[in-house]
């Protein structure tokens, strides 16, 4: 928790790629992960991906695929709140 509260969260972005990677790498480093326990993350959020990269729907696919092949068992996605974004999560949900 400390770790996720000590993040910079510049206005006005949605780091997806990054949020996915902080929580994949804490989690597979955790002495509670377990492989064969299903291990699945959750996201919730309110806008597409839009960190500054030069593609940051793709660094958010990118950051899925990652924590998808280290051994995170699903990716959810929830998107709240009003505007557009909700439409880039099916490229990053997986189960």
């Amino acid at each position: 928790l400390g770790t996720i509260s000590a993040m910079t969260q510049p206005g006005g972005t949605t780091a997806t790629g990054a949020g996915i990677t902080a929580i994949s790498t804490l989690m597979l480093g955790s002495i509670n992960y377990a492989a064969d326990l299903r291990s699945i993350i959750n996201l919730a959020t309110d806008g597409q991906p839009n960190d500054g990269t030069a593609s940051p729907q793709q660094t958010a696919i990118n950051a899925a695929t990652a924590a998808r092949n280290g051994g995170i068992d699903a990716l959810t996605a929830e998107f709240v709140g009003g505007g557009s974004g909700g439409e880039a999560l099916r490229d990053i949900v997986f189960s």
